[in-house]
């Protein structure tokens, strides 16, 4: 390869050019890669936090389904408070 004094000056500004170009897509690169870690972090504890939602509402609709199997059964329900989210 030849040394950068014996390039041609066009040839060695375009390549500045392109290396500055490349400088900035990888950049813009790392900024897009950081950004998908942030939503992918978000969306795994936007999961769980849904995951744990789920298990209240089945816990909920257990204790209705009782309530209501004892009402068919012309058994006295005990009252507990159910607070819904």
């Amino acid at each position: 390869m030849k040394k950068k004094q014996d390039m041609n000056p066009l040839l060695l500004d375009k390549l500045d050019e392109t290396l500055a170009r490349l400088d900035r897509f990888q950049a813009k690169l790392d900024i897009v890669e950081r950004n998908f870690d942030i939503m992918e972090n978000e969306m795994g504890r936007y999961h769980s936090a849904v995951v744990v939602k789920f298990e209240e509402m089945q816990e909920r609709i257990k204790f209705l389904e009782a309530q209501i199997e004892y009402l068919l059964d012309n058994k006295t329900v005990d009252e507990h408070p159910i607070t819904l989210q």
